[in-house]
């Protein structure tokens, strides 16, 4: 699971990640969000947080990334 963290400035998208990330999460939470900012910025920073329970991504996941 990937959840956009609040509180960081405008050019950065920072993500948590959790238990398996799947290719909905990068669908529906991650391209949005870095369009998005893509919109308001030439240039994007990207955070990527995996907490101690990222069990990995599913192979659909691995595809996107």
């Amino acid at each position: 699971m990937i959840e956009i963290q609040k509180n960081f400035p405008d050019n950065v998208i920072a993500l948590s990640c959790t238990g398996q990330v799947t290719k909905e999460d990068y669908d529906g939470i991650l391209v949005p969000a870095i369009l998005e900012a893509l919109k308001r910025h030439d240039k994007i920073r990207l955070l990527y947080i995996t907490s101690a329970d990222f069990t990995g991504y599913d192979p659909g996941a691995l595809w996107e990334d």
